[in-house]
């Protein structure tokens, strides 16, 4: 069903994201480390095994923070070898604050690179999920970069 306003899971976003990659799933669909029998689960799998994961708090049932995507999508650059770069001052949000220390840099990185723009007002809204609508023009953006 189209819901472009609900909220998308982190099972939702690693799906994506290895399709992007054009990842061979059926590599990761015995592994014991994800969901066990779920449709997520091999995509939980290469995420982990990828290191997207690394240090976020994750459920791939659950909806995902703006913050915790920030750390997938730039560690997702990383893994495919994304050639990017970002130079200059950090970009100051009025809600920096609420950016945990760990995410910041993540954060930085695809602010500078017009990946995430915000919400208006210098307001970047961190810990606010992700809909289905926002993560499409994400997953547009980052695709932009890794072609």
């Amino acid at each position: 069903q189209f819901a472009p306003d609900v909220s998308v899971t982190g099972g939702m976003v690693v799906a994506v994201l290895a399709r992007m990659a054009n990842v061979d799933i059926s590599e990761y669909e015995n592994d014991t480390i994800g969901s066990g029998s779920l449709w997520y689960a091999p995509y939980v799998n290469w995420a982990k095994k990828a290191g997207l994961l690394d240090g976020i708090d994750f459920d791939a049932a659950s909806e995902i923070s703006r913050e915790n995507m920030g750390m997938i999508l730039v560690r997702f650059m990383d893994y495919v070898g994304a050639d990017y770069s970002t130079s200059g001052a950090d970009v100051e949000f009025i809600d920096e604050d609420q950016i945990s220390v760990d995410a910041r840099p993540y954060m930085q990185t695809l602010t500078k690179l017009r990946v995430f723009r915000g919400r208006g007002n210098s307001i970047l809204d961190p810990l606010s999920l992700t809909t289905r609508a926002e993560f499409a023009a994400l997953a547009h953006r980052i695709y932009a970069i890794i072609k």
